[in-house]
């Protein structure tokens, strides 16, 4: 009996330290992990807690048997749950994807108004939403897990109490049924030798007295027989009830296994959304990256179009002054040969003046050879002298009167005649100094545009020629991002669309630029 005592406890033993094995063994990617699906009830808890006495084996399977079937359902409700959560965190990623990419069309023949400021606002408001939904289920699988983690102590320390209870009824069994067999053994001894002694030495009263309490001890051992039998089936009861049990637990954890199969799998698609998330978002930032060099190109061409603009405005500007130049040389040319009349005026009239003083300067030596004579006959003794001598005074006096007019009108003639050479003069060296300083600024004007516009000219065509290069290089990069971003991305190819759209319409109309400035460089050839 000890031996088969030892035996069964040693099962026992081993058997519970396979499925306490078991247990650690499952146990390790729980902790590891810190999530889980499904957390513990308190219906559960509370059976669990008030089945934690296990007074009789019946209680505590029924116990068992509630708090597993509770738990399962739980589990693979929370799982539905968490299931259901990713689900919506995808599809509130896609719709996210879909908002923003129709927020960033932009409408037919307008440009784009999209800024790089609002797509880094709106890559990481999706960033932070689809960080908070993952975070949020990173805690609610912690907090499941761990409520996992202590249902399974909780279940474990059960299962050693049953365990350590069932060893102790069975010691405690042996030990009586030991005792009992000793007994018997010792009663069979003493009525052995207490029959070989009375046959010798004992009455009938006596006789009659062993036999009774023969038959007592009879009935005695019947009873001990029967209460070992019961104590037997009791224990096959028990160690049926042990059976169902493991087989629940078995079942149980196979099932939690399962469970964890089922996180591991949504961790892993978890971590795929969102390497698929930053592979998106850094896809965008490249494309913001190249629609900034592209709108920076562009801001270049038009700085070189306002340039263009601005030389062709100076140049007309100049072809104005030249006109005003033109209109004053001809205008001092039409005053030179005003003045070149007025010259001849007034040397015609000079001349006439100077030929009517001479004139006069003869019709005056006329009268004064007259006078003479008059004077010469007035002198003779004959005649008054009185009143020549008054007369000759009268006509010296306006002699002189005419002499300072003639004087006067000379002097007149002459400083008007000086001004009018030395105006001419003037007029004629300002007219020299302006002709030499407009073929002087013609000719500088004429090298500098042509040399700016030579210039100008090359270094459009090389611009032209490096945006040529660009575009094709930008057309091709977004051929390649469009098919890089339709593998990946299969909820979101309207977004990519769109915006290799967006950024197409970009390219032509960088490109109706470069033929518009092209246009004008033509034009001002032409002009030349």
């Amino acid at each position: 009996m000890s031996s088969w005592r030892g035996e069964r406890s040693c099962s026992a033993s081993g058997l519970w330290s396979d499925q306490r094995r078991a247990k650690g063994k499952m146990r390790r990617p729980l902790i590891n992990m810190g999530r889980s699906c499904s957390p513990l009830r308190l219906p559960d808890l509370e059976l669990w807690v008030s089945g934690s006495l296990f007074k009789d084996w019946v209680g505590i399977s029924n116990v068992e048997q509630c708090g597993l079937s509770s738990i399962i359902p739980s589990l693979r409700d929370e799982l539905q749950v968490v299931s259901s959560l990713g689900s919506q965190n995808h599809k509130s990623t896609s719709s996210l994807g879909r908002v923003s990419s129709v927020t960033r069309l932009a409408p037919e023949g307008a440009p784009q108004s999209l800024s790089a400021e609002d797509a880094e606002l709106r890559t990481t408001l999706e960033e932070d939403l689809v960080h908070g939904q993952s975070k949020r289920l990173t805690d609610l699988l912690e907090r499941k897990g761990m409520q996992l983690c202590q249902a399974l102590e909780e279940d474990r320390e059960a299962l050693e109490l049953n365990r350590f209870q069932e060893s102790r009824q069975r010691g405690q069994l042996h030990d009586k049924v030991l005792q009992l067999e000793l007994d018997i053994l010792k009663i069979r001894s003493n009525l052995g030798t207490w029959s070989t002694s009375s046959n010798c030495r004992t009455s009938p009263l006596t006789e009659d007295r062993s036999h009774r309490e023969q038959e007592q001890a009879g009935k005695e051992i019947k009873k001990l027989r029967e209460a070992l039998r019961k104590a037997e089936e009791r224990m096959d009861d028990l160690e049926f009830e042990k059976d169902r049990a493991l087989s629940r637990l078995q079942s149980f954890e196979e099932e939690n296994a399962e469970l964890l199969q089922n996180i591991q799998t949504l961790d892993l698609q978890m971590q795929k959304d969102q390497k698929s998330i930053q592979g998106f978002s850094q896809q965008t930032c490249e494309l913001h990256s190249e629609l900034a060099q592209a709108k920076n190109q562009a801001s270049k061409h038009k700085m070189m179009r306002i340039l263009v603009e601005d030389e062709l405005l100076s140049s007309k500007e100049l072809e104005a002054e030249k006109l005003i130049q033109a209109n004053q040389i001809s205008a001092l040319e039409t005053e030179r040969l005003w003045l070149i009349g007025k010259k001849e005026d007034l040397r015609k009239t000079f001349e006439e003046g100077k030929i009517r003083g001479l004139e006069k300067r003869c019709c005056q030596h006329k009268e004064h050879d007259r006078l003479e004579q008059g004077k010469q006959a007035l002198q003779d003794p004959g005649n008054p002298r009185n009143t020549s001598e008054e007369k000759l005074r009268c006509y010296e006096e306006v002699q002189e009167q005419e002499k300072e007019e003639l004087r006067r009108v000379v002097a007149h003639w002459s400083g008007k005649w000086l001004d009018v050479a030395m105006t001419l003069c003037q007029t004629q060296k300002e007219l020299e100094n302006l002709q030499n300083q407009q073929q002087l600024k013609e000719k500088t004007t004429v090298e500098e545009k042509n040399g700016d516009l030579e210039e100008m000219k090359e270094e459009l065509f090389r611009m032209l020629k490096i945006k040529d290069i660009e575009l094709e290089e930008q057309r091709e990069q977004l051929q390649s991002a469009q098919d890089h971003v339709s593998k990946p991305f299969r909820h979101a190819p309207a977004y990519s669309q769109m915006m290799v759209s967006g950024l197409g319409f970009q390219v032509s109309q960088q490109r109706d630029e470069v033929q518009r400035l092209q246009k004008l460089l033509d034009e001002k050839d032409l002009q030349r």
